[in-house]
């Protein structure tokens, strides 16, 4: 996730779709995001976290942010049949995947029965 983040800060043109909002998603701001819960996240892990609070929103942010990038990328590899995109676009879904795995199967969640 900091390492998306980081290719997203340097380079300013990734989202060309939609083009009313391209702009927006380029801004520094959402590579910060990004940057921010990769590094949330590998600071959660190496500090050996145990908060179900700070797993929940790390794993929330990750999520919203990997959808958000996901649907970008699909709708433009579907107008303009960019064929680079659907590796970003399978990339992006085998994360989500991981990111499910772990809410699914991480020890600080604790279900009710």
């Amino acid at each position: 996730m900091a390492l998306f983040g980081l290719i997203l800060l340097i380079n300013d043109h990734f989202f060309l779709w939609p083009p009313e909002w391209s702009d927006f998603f380029n801004n520094d701001w959402v590579d910060a995001y990004a940057i921010a819960v990769g590094v949330g996240l590998i600071s959660f892990v190496l500090a050996g976290g145990k908060s179900q609070l700070a797993n929940a929103i790390l794993l929330t942010c990750t999520m919203v942010f990997l959808t958000v990038i996901t649907v970008l990328s699909s709708g433009l590899f579907l107008l303009h049949r960019d064929y680079g995109q659907f590796v970003y676009v399978v990339g992006f879904l085998y994360e989500m995947s991981d990111v499910l795995k772990l809410a699914i199967y991480t020890k600080t969640v604790k279900r009710r029965k």
